[in-house]
This record gives structure tokens, sequence and C-alpha cells, in this order.
């Protein structure tokens, strides 16, 4: 990822986030991952807010949002269509959420608009 696309994802995140909950790190396969520490989740969500991975691996794909384990609903059920794995030696979810990638647009929006998948009852 070339610097200055790097350097305004990490402006945008740590714009809407805070600075202080916002980290960026190259890791070893190349991809770069952005840390976002205590991102609310919906309403009636538990916990009330997560930790977000942001991955940008190939340019010509969408960037990768995955959560920490253990998210439950509001209705207290475990979210389906999740995958774990395993990102630099911590454990993370996989989900699917059909909320399209807009590059143009505020990557704050693209995790947001993610994370509202876990509103849904399933």
């Amino acid at each position: 990822m070339e610097d200055f696309k790097r350097k305004a994802i990490l402006d945008d995140l740590a714009g809407f986030f805070g600075s202080q909950r916002v980290a960026v790190k190259t890791l070893p396969d190349g991809k770069v991952a952005f840390r976002i520490d205590f991102v609310p989740l919906p309403p009636g969500c538990s916990p009330p807010d997560t930790t977000v991975l942001l991955q940008y691996g190939n340019e010509s794909e969408p960037p990768q949002v995955l959560v920490k384990q253990g998210i439950k609903l509001k209705t207290g059920a475990i979210p389906r269509s999740t995958s774990a794995l395993t990102v630099d030696g911590e454990p993370w979810i996989s989900f699917s959420a059909n909320f399209a990638y807009d590059s143009s647009r505020s990557v704050v929006q693209y995790v947001l608009g993610k994370l509202g998948r876990f509103a849904r009852p399933d």
C-alpha cells in the first residue's frame, strides 16, 4: 500500500474513532492492518463494542473487516456465517455482510456498515 493511501485511511479512522484507538501495522504476509479498539456494535449486542481489524491486501479487492470473538446478538444468539481465523497470532472472526465497498467514500462508513450486520436477529 502506498504511503499516502495508508496515511489517508489512518487519518480517516483516527478522525472518527480517535487517534488513541487506532493503530496500523504491516503484517508478515504484506497485508496492511488497521486495528481499531472500542468500536460500537449495534444496540443490544454483547459486548457493546469490539476491536476491529481492517485488512488491506490486494488493491483490487475490498478490505476485510474482522472482529474479536465472543459477539452475541441482541437475541443472545451467536451470529451465523462466521469463520474463526488467526491473524498475526490473534484470534478473530470474519463474517458475511452485504455492504458494498466504495473506495471513494469514507472507510469509516464501510466499517460501520459492515458491523450493521450484527443488528440482524439471524
